[in-house]
């Protein structure tokens, strides 16, 4: 099985100093590397919290979240992450969570 990524980006009114160009992009990916791929993100949020790097920290579980990781009870109980709990945007990344 393959999943399809499908991103855009761009703006539809650009500042003179930015492009006007608009870029779509669709990447499929088996689905066993996908999985591997969420694991290592995973890993690098995990790396930057406890370094005490919130704002990658968040970064990367924001990346995490927008690849498929929904797994709430790992976000809620993961010792490594327990640092940023305290942080406001720790409850509005659980909010996208869907899956508990």
């Amino acid at each position: 099985m393959y999943l399809l990524y499908v991103d855009e980006s761009g703006v539809t009114n650009p500042h003179p100093s930015q492009t006007s160009h608009y870029v779509m992009l669709g990447l499929a990916v088996h689905v066993g590397t996908w999985f591997a791929l969420t694991r290592r993100v995973r890993n690098l949020k995990q790396v930057y919290a406890l370094e005490g790097d919130r704002d990658t920290a968040f970064e990367w579980l924001n990346r995490s979240v927008a690849l498929g990781n929904e797994n709430k009870p790992v976000f809620e109980h993961d010792p490594n992450l327990a640092d940023l709990r305290q942080d406001a945007r720790w409850a509005e990344l659980i909010k996208r969570i869907t899956r508990t």
